[in-house]
């Protein structure tokens, strides 16, 4: 029997892998630690499962914490957390232990980097301190900060609420600005406005906000993407504006409309201005709101937006826009609403802006060869074109003529224009993969159930 020996290549490869390995040893973190907190432990404490720390601020004075360690909370009520000046060079964690709910009044983090905080509630309701700052504020350029799979609210019922309980007692969810920013899969309940940032680099995804009195998300900064989230449910307490998604620029003059921001992704979300017939008081929410550009480098595709107002989606300002496969519904006036490209509010016009496959009452803004509208369909609404709309469930039925592989091909849009054909989304909302029949189908969802006869459409 001949011995067994190895292949140089995979010699060579087993080699490369350990160096590379060995290279990155310095950068994780060493003799990383986890400790424990519960806000009702009485005994001597350090830090153990046995012997837990009882206040949260003392460990965080005391630097206890390093890069890499992580605190793990028991249920309890810990009062104001405050992240101050703490700059690690990995992330710290602190998170709700398996089936643990802490609770706190409000969160600051100011001037901090890699910190991670995870499963944790945030109210006044817990200790009856009522006011309308933020829930969770970052600020101060912080950096590397994620907040996931937590739970944030003004009051835990709002049944009763008037318009003065809604101006004195609901809070803005999370306001935060700095860079590198994750707020994911939270949820953020009866509050003023959802998420307000000013964040650059920043990823806010599958957060669900419902119950608002303001926007539902504010996002100020460059290349932050805003992904799967739902927003719904906007209650009329003033005469402010009311915003699904709302942007403006700021430019070096600090005026309002005179900057750009540059690089959004804006995809997968549903903005539903009420979700039940019955809701009183909804306001008039305009859905994708960016007004005040120039807006650069942006992408706003598969939403769902279920509005009661003009603007469905609204660019003005837009640069290299790409607006694609949307689903825009007014139930109240089903000719009203519009997905709009329009020039920026001094005047300079709209370039580069692309707006596709969408389903939509109207779409505005067709000025070729700067805006290029080809693929939607806007026709007056067949109540039978979707699944089930009562629901919000705008999935399309097979006999749905107009939408299904009625998206702009590329064999049509050399007959429109020269430039290239934008990249469409790969996906629909649901995560199906496009397309699935003869051609693309319009707005946020492709057809998966089997399809009956349907001619092809294009729109001249």
């Amino acid at each position: 029997m001949k011995p067994i020996t190895a292949c140089p290549k995979r010699v060579a490869e087993i080699t490369l892998a350990s160096l590379l390995l060995v290279s990155l040893l310095p950068l994780l973190p060493a003799n990383a630690t986890e400790y424990y907190a519960d806000a009702t432990y009485q005994g001597s404490s350090d830090g153990s499962k046995l012997l837990p720390f009882r206040s949260i601020s003392e460990v965080l004075k005391s630097d206890t914490l390093k890069a890499g360690d992580t605190l793990v909370l028991a249920s309890g009520f810990y009062g104001e957390l405050k992240i101050i000046d703490k700059k690690n060079k990995d992330f710290v964690t602190i998170r709700a232990g398996e089936g643990q709910t802490p609770q706190f009044s409000r969160i600051r983090v100011q001037s901090s980097e890699n910190w991670k905080l995870q499963g944790i509630e945030v109210s006044p309701a817990f200790d009856g301190s009522y006011d309308t700052s933020p829930l969770l504020r970052i600020s101060n350029g912080s950096q590397n900060i994620s907040i996931d799979n937590s739970k944030f609210w003004s009051a835990e019922n709002i049944e009763a609420w008037t318009f003065v309980d809604w101006k004195s007692k609901a809070s803005t969810g999370i306001e935060a600005d700095g860079r590198e920013i994750t707020i994911r899969d939270n949820l953020i309940r009866n509050v003023r406005s959802g998420i307000e940032t000013d964040i650059d680099n920043g990823v806010i995804e599958g957060n669900i906000i419902e119950n608002f009195s303001g926007d539902g998300i504010l996002g100020l900064g460059d290349y932050t993407k805003y992904k799967n989230n739902t927003i719904k449910n906007c209650f009329k307490v003033d005469d402010n504006d009311y915003d699904g998604f709302r942007s403006w620029s700021v430019g070096a003059d600090g005026e309002v409309g005179t900057g750009q921001v540059i690089g959004g992704e804006f995809s997968g979300n549903r903005i539903i201005y009420r979700e039940y017939p019955d809701q009183p008081d909804p306001c008039s929410l305009q859905g994708i709101a960016m007004f005040d550009g120039s807006f650069v480098d942006w992408r706003i595709e598969n939403n769902i937006i279920v509005t009661n107002n003009w603007h469905g989606i609204s660019v003005y300002g837009g640069k290299n826009v790409l607006i694609l496969h949307n689903t825009v519904f007014n139930p109240e006036a089903d000719n009203k609403t519009w997905i709009e490209a329009e020039k920026h509010k001094n005047g300079t016009p709209p370039d580069e802006v692309f707006i596709l496959n969408n389903i939509a009452p109207r779409v505005l803004g067709h000025n070729p060869p700067s805006v290029i509208a080809a693929g939607n369909v806007t026709t007056h609404f067949a109540y039978g074109m979707f699944e089930e709309i009562e629901s919000n469930n705008f999935k399309l039925k097979n006999t749905a003529i107009s939408p299904v592989d009625g998206g702009v091909t590329r064999a049509y849009w050399s007959t429109i224009t020269s430039k290239d054909m934008p990249q469409l989304p790969k996906i629909d909302i649901a995560g199906n993969e496009r397309p699935l029949g003869r051609g693309f189908d319009a707005g946020a969802y492709e057809m998966t159930q089997t399809r009956s006869t349907i001619s092809s459409y294009l729109p001249k």
